[in-house]
Formats: C-alpha cells, structure tokens, sequence
C-alpha cells in the first residue's frame, strides 16, 4: 500500500509540467496568433498591459517631434557627406516619392483592403528638371502588372506632365525600384519603400491567413 501511495504521489508531480506541455502543443496556432498580434500592437506604438507590467511599442505619432531627446548630436564624416552629394549628383535631383489612399474595397483573391499607390518623380527644389527626363521603368516585383516573364512586368511612362506618375493597386507595402533614362541616355536607377503610413494599414501576416486564403494567393501568384 505505501508502494502504491509513494508512486501515486511521484505521477501526481508530473501532472502539471505534462498538462502544460500538452496544452502548449494543442494550443500552439492560437498562442502563435496571440505573439503575432501583441507584436503588431507593439510595432504600431500600441501600449499592452499585465498585472503590473506595461509593454509599449514606439509613440510613432511624436517621437519626431521631440527636440534633443531620442538622439544624440556628432560631427558627421566625409563618407556621408560625399554619399549625399553623390546621390543629388547621379539622380540629377529628382527622386521618387509617393501617396497612399485606401480604395475602400477588399482584394479579389486574399479579401485583405486594397490601396492605391501613386508614385512619382518630384524636382528637389528649383534644381532637377523632370525635362530631363525621356522616361521612367518602374518595378513593383514579379506579382504586378502581365505575366509575360518570370520577373514581372515593368510600368513604362514617358509622360512628364505629372511627374511620370504611375498608379498600382496594392493590399500591402512593397519597394518600387525605378530606372529613369534621360534624353542625354544616361541613366540611374532610384528605390522607395512604399508604406502605407496615415493609412489604417495594419500588417496581416500569412500565418493569420486561412487555408482557403493562402491557397488563393499562391494562385494568383
């Protein structure tokens, strides 16, 4: 009887580690989209709360706006300044930018909210000139645009009256590379990552996917 007392009591110590181990692994999907969310909250400057703890990401809406705190001031070096000067150089002082506005309506495929991204080049100053410019190629990746080719396609505008704009429907960030020719035919090529800050944008990662979803993307992909 003492025998059977002593090895109740031993299994009895390793009820609670098996029953967290188990709950651990049956519940993994739903924990994983718990860390996924509480990691989106934290990147969006979101504040999440435990008992007596407080974890709060980056106040995005005013950090920029604090004077002298955040950061420190030093002497710059020669590389910064010649890599500056270098980039208003070779990019003949146009550079690319951007504008987001939500279209209110859900992608075909993912039914995540679409976007329209409009970019464009814009003069720095008084001293680019968009007359310059013959034409501008631009690359969003191989999901946008014809599937002619295994890279994707690339949007040709020669067009200057507003800035050799284009416009893509998106339902989330990418980088734009564009390759602007001149009529002297020289040419460079300039990148912009295409946020969607100001926007109710909230990143929604494959993992928070169904499978109907992820299967729907690859498709179209």
């Amino acid at each position: 009887m003492d025998s059977f007392t002593k090895l109740i009591a031993a299994l009895s110590g390793f009820a609670l580690p098996a029953a967290i181990i188990f709950g651990l692994i049956y519940f993994r999907s739903q924990i994983q989209s718990i860390f996924q969310l509480a990691r989106q909250q934290l990147a969006s400057g979101a504040a999440l709360k435990w008992k007596n703890f407080e974890f709060k990401g980056p106040d995005l809406a005013s950090f920029d706006a604090r004077d002298g705190t955040g950061y420190r001031q030093d002497a710059a070096d020669e590389s910064l300044f010649d890599n500056r000067h270098r980039s208003y150089r070779e990019n003949k002082n146009l550079f690319l930018v951007h504008r987001v506005r939500p279209t209110g309506q859900a992608h075909a495929i993912t039914g995540l909210p679409t976007f329209d991204v409009s970019v464009y080049l814009l003069p720095h100053k008084n001293f680019g000139r968009l007359n310059d410019v013959a034409q501008v190629q631009y690359y969003f990746g191989q999901h946008f645009g014809l599937k002619q080719s295994a890279y994707g396609t690339k949007f040709i505008v020669e067009n200057g009256s507003e800035g050799f704009a284009v416009r893509v429907n998106a339902y989330g960030p990418m980088l734009c590379e564009a390759r602007v020719i001149f009529h002297d035919r020289t040419e460079t090529t300039v990148s912009r990552y295409l946020d969607f800050e100001g926007t109710d944008y909230r990143f929604r990662s494959e993992t928070n996917l169904t499978d109907a979803e992820k299967l729907k993307g690859r498709l179209e992909a």
